[in-house]
């Protein structure tokens, strides 16, 4: 995959994951009286694609380290909000399910970024 083209495949998809968070956000605020259990399965399910979109793009890139530089930030965010909506009482009934998911996903990201690269540096080694 050409430099380039890695390199914008990526932001894409940081920019995807950014808006994974502020949907989950969304649909779990209390203020909007219409989220129900449907919301949020079709969220479960687009972080689904999300998680296996990175895969596929995380096999073929050969930029494993910007991923994870651009991933980072969101990952953290997903942390301290989850952290939050499990220390108290969350808002809406279903904060927990999707933040947790949202959390777990980013983490499984981030982990097989960096099984590729120690893949990579132990095969030349």
């Amino acid at each position: 995959m050409h430099k380039v083209t890695d390199i914008f495949i990526s932001f894409i998809l940081f920019i995807w994951g950014t808006l994974n968070w502020i949907y989950a956000t969304r649909i779990t605020i209390d203020i909007n009286a219409f989220s129900s259990l449907k919301e949020v399965i079709i969220y479960i399910i687009v972080t689904i694609l999300y998680l296996i979109i990175q895969v596929f793009y995380i096999n073929k890139s050969k930029i494993h380290i910007l991923n994870i530089l651009l991933l980072s930030l969101p990952t953290i965010i997903w942390f301290i909000i989850l952290k939050n909506s499990l220390s108290i009482d969350g808002f809406f009934k279903y904060d927990g399910i999707a933040y947790t998911f949202g959390f777990f996903v980013m983490i499984v990201v981030l982990f097989y970024n960096f099984y590729k690269i120690v893949l990579k540096y132990n095969v030349r080694s």
